[in-house]
């Protein structure tokens, strides 16, 4: 395994307190993880909505590659993807 799950958490800590725009998730919380599955949390509060109430969808499209590229790094390979092509609606 490239990391163990404490570093990981860093990791995810030290992404989400940038100072671009992956601040937006800093709310995000790693229930847990196994090799390729990450599970996070998120209380979806009103800085994450949309004029209409309901989660942005620059925010969603944010999570998933967050979370997944996570996903990526606690594996044995433990290289980050790149989304090439998302449809968030």
């Amino acid at each position: 395994m490239g990391l163990t799950v404490e570093t990981l958490r860093e990791a995810m800590k030290y992404m989400l307190e940038s100072q671009g725009f992956d601040r937006v998730l800093r709310k995000m919380k790693l229930v847990s993880a196994t090799p390729g599955n990450v599970v996070c949390e998120m209380k979806v509060e009103e800085e994450h909505t949309n004029r209409f109430g309901t989660l942005h969808g620059g925010l969603t499209a944010t999570l998933v590659d967050v979370v997944s590229t996570a996903a990526l790094l606690y594996t044995e390979r433990a290289t980050p993807g790149v989304s090439v092509d998302m449809n968030i609606s």
